[in-house]
């Protein structure tokens, strides 16, 4: 759940390598789309417990996309087994 309450979902999936592709879910993009839903889509990079996603978002349904790319970081606490984003979001594994 980010600052404004909506949820969000975030799917990283890769062959365990150096890259990953990511997506990043908002169901209610407040700052970005006016409340509607948003989604950035791209690759994330690992350097050691980081990751780096750059991304292009889009306000759904079938918004156009924004014209620059994003870049989200991400650090993985391995003693919590959690992502806390660049914004301050902890994300926790589903399950």
């Amino acid at each position: 759940m980010d600052a404004d309450g909506s949820t969000q979902t975030l799917s990283i999936t890769g062959s365990g390598g150096q890259a990953y592709a990511i997506v990043y879910d908002d169901e209610s993009a407040t700052g970005a789309c006016s409340g509607a839903p948003a989604r950035i889509v791209g690759p994330g990079f690992v350097d050691g417990n980081d990751v780096v996603m750059e991304g292009t978002l889009v306000c759904l349904p079938g918004g156009n996309p924004f014209r620059s790319r994003l870049a989200i970081g991400f650090s993985y606490d391995a003693g919590t087994d959690t992502l806390t984003d660049s914004f301050g979001i902890v994300w926790h594994r589903a399950g």
